[in-house]
């Protein structure tokens, strides 16, 4: 008795295959109908649309739960599944193992997992999460590997230890994720994974020698391809889209248990002419839209698995036959009640309407909004013209008001200078007279009696004395004479820089508002209002009507808020128009049937009501705004390991 157990759907054989699904249709084997292993429904749906075909639906259910990111290219692609990653990781940094086991990166190639990889190792060095210097190898093929302790690492070779070592070491198998904990000096790495003990999981650690991480049994292990990931499960999946077949691509998709997220590069994914066609997006929606309908195309014609020989009639075929037409009737009966669903859901809000009725909507719509651009931009365009206009009058006042300070400045300290010079000179004369008082006293005591007018050496060196104290009064009074002139010649200058001053006062407290950095900022503001208000009569009424249209953009009632709304409308309506185009030739007639059915209407508002009830609002047209994965970390501790 054989028991065969697997998924034809996920990875290919490598050359021919098929055996499995041709065994499996021959005796129409059994059929797991339960997925235990995906918690979200928005993910069990989208898994299950695509067992049954249905790829481009199932992307656009990815899309619909947000599973699904689209970059402008491969670098800002890159760029914002690291940066998910990062956040995600940030539950599981308490221990490494359960980082590798919950948060789980892959790519199509190896040359994409060697890219992330090299990203996200440059991120953790720069976190602190690598110790020490890198240790280089030279790897076959020219390719370098570089370590470091904290790494984390992928085991690419087996080494059965414990049979040669009669279980005092441990198996080093391929496929095992683990972090360097050591890197010794003859170049060996310790490599520490979690094994299985017999109380549960217990770390391992084995060490690996510098010729066998030379022979490539070691790399890098953050990230990974999908080949190489499959049989694994972990709590969530990262995946970058681009080299991913069909049967890849479901295989990287349901890897998880939380969440799964898939990443596109518009820009690579679209041909050259699709871009000049279509243009640059006009905003994250678009991309999102344009890059799964590129994304989309490369799923469809893919090889499936053939045996060589020709394959028998299945045993099930009559029983198949019998069903077939039951099948056909029951389908055309859902398809009317989908189709009726369909034009009645809540995020719908037009699929009541006629195809002629929508395209005359889009148009009238696209036609208001153009208009609304345009006034828009010629307010704009007024304010960016005033906004210039007052820089450019801001720095000639600014200008000037420096040149005044300079001058101003130059000539407070000139007339400082020669106050102090007149103040000297003025001291040294009260000096003098003084001096000169005292001689004169001297002489005429030396003078008094009839003696006194007799000549003595005393009285003649009294006499010289106070001649030298005239003449040191004489050059003192002429020395403040000159240091007056001065002062007021300075001060005249300040006057002339600043003529609003009339007083030494008046002109210090200039220098002081000029000199200071917030007063100097107050006077330039009321010198620059007062100048455009010179030169634009009415400036300041039209700076406070300009004000209040900027204040009152966010209203509804604003061409602001009328430009948001229209947009919003036909972005609405034209998501309608595309997703009617998207549609086969059988459901397009099924749902152009339901729009006559008389109970369409009142569906419709019903299931709006019940929505706005249960949901909180937004715009039309808009879809709900991307959030990183991090709101569905779960505590729950993941295993290393491989699960079916």
């Amino acid at each position: 008795k054989v028991v065969m157990i697997g998924d034809p759907l996920q990875l290919r054989a490598v050359g021919v295959g098929g055996t499995f699904a041709a065994a499996h249709r021959q005796i129409d084997g059994l059929v797991l109908s339960e997925n235990r292993r995906q918690r979200d429904p928005i993910e069990r749906q989208a898994l299950l649309q695509w067992r049954d075909g249905d790829r481009t639906e199932a992307l656009r259910t990815w899309s619909r739960g947000g599973h699904v990111h689209a970059g402008r290219d491969a670098t800002d692609t890159l760029g914002a599944l690291l940066a998910d990653w990062a956040r995600l990781r940030v539950g599981y940094r308490d221990d490494v193992h359960d980082e590798l086991a919950a948060v789980l990166v892959l790519a199509g190639t190896n040359a994409e997992a060697d890219r992330l990889n090299a990203a996200a190792r440059a991120i953790r060095r720069e976190h602190g999460e690598l110790s020490g210097p890198d240790v280089a190898y030279r790897l076959p093929g020219g390719r370098v590997l570089e370590l470091a302790v904290g790494d984390h690492v992928r085991v690419r070779a087996n080494d059965y230890r414990a049979e040669r070592s009669r279980g005092a070491r441990a198996d080093v198998l391929n496929g095992y994720r683990g972090v360097v904990v050591a890197i010794h000096p003859d170049r060996s790495v310790d490599v520490q994974w979690r094994g299985l003990g017999g109380h549960g999981p217990v770390p391992v650690t084995e060490r690996l020698s510098a010729v066998s991480i030379a022979a490539g049994g070691l790399s890098h292990g953050t990230a990974m391809t999908v080949a190489a990931a499959q049989g694994l499960t972990s709590q969530h999946t990262l995946i970058y889209g681009m080299g991913l077949d069909p049967h890849t691509l479901y295989a990287a998709m349901s890897r998880d248990r939380l969440s799964a997220h898939l990443y596109l590069p518009r820009n690579v994914l679209e041909s050259d002419a699709d871009r000049a066609r279509l243009g640059e997006p006009r905003n994250r929606a678009e991309e999102l839209h344009r890059a799964l309908d590129a994304y989309a195309a490369t799923l469809h014609g893919d090889r499936a698995d053939h045996l060589l020989t020709p394959e028998p009639e299945p045993i099930a075929s009559v029983r198949a036959r019998e069903l077939a037409a039951l099948e056909a009737d029951t389908a055309r009966v859902v398809a009317a009640h989908v189709a009726l669903g369909e034009v009645t859901r809540p995020d719908r809000p037009h699929g009541l309407i006629g195809d002629e009725e929508l395209q005359a909507r889009i148009t009238a719509t696209a036609t208001r909004a153009a208009a609304l651009a345009e006034q828009i931009e010629q307010h704009q365009r007024r304010e960016h013209e005033l906004a210039e206009r007052i820089t450019a009058v801001r720095a000639q006042v600014q200008g000037e008001l420096v040149n005044e300070r300079t001058r101003l400045a130059h000539a407070l300290d000139q007339a400082q200078d020669a106050g102090g010079r007149r103040g000297d000179a003025q001291g040294t004369y009260r000096r003098a007279e003084q001096r000169a008082r005292q001689l004169q006293a001297a002489l005429r005591e030396r003078s008094s009696g009839l003696r006194g007018w007799l000549p003595s050496p005393e009285r003649t060196r009294l006499e010289e004395r106070l001649r030298e104290v005239s003449r040191a009064m004489a050059d003192a009074a002429r020395r403040a004479e000159v240091a007056a002139r001065a002062e007021q010649a300075a001060l005249q200058a300040a006057r002339q820089a600043s003529p609003s001053c009339a007083t030494l006062a008046d002109l210090q407290e200039r220098q002081r508002l000029l000199s200071g950095r917030t007063s100097f900022a107050a006077v330039l503001e009321k010198s620059t209002a007062a100048r455009l208000e010179q030169l634009m009569p009415g400036f300041a009424q039209r700076q406070r009507a300009t004000a209040a249209r900027l204040r009152s953009s966010d209203a509804p009632t604003s061409p602001e808020g009328q430009h948001r709304h229209a947009t919003g409308l036909l972005a609405a309506l034209t998501a309608e128009q595309e997703h009617r185009r998207r549609l086969d030739d059988d459901a397009r007639r099924h749902q152009e049937h339901a729009r006559w059915d008389p109970a369409a209407a009142d569906l419709a508002a019903s299931r709006l009501e019940q929505a706005r009830t249960q949901a909180p609002q937004r715009p039309v047209g808009t879809r709900p705004t991307y959030r990183p994965p991090s709101s569905r970390i779960s505590p729950t501790t993941p295993r290393q390991g491989r699960s079916l």
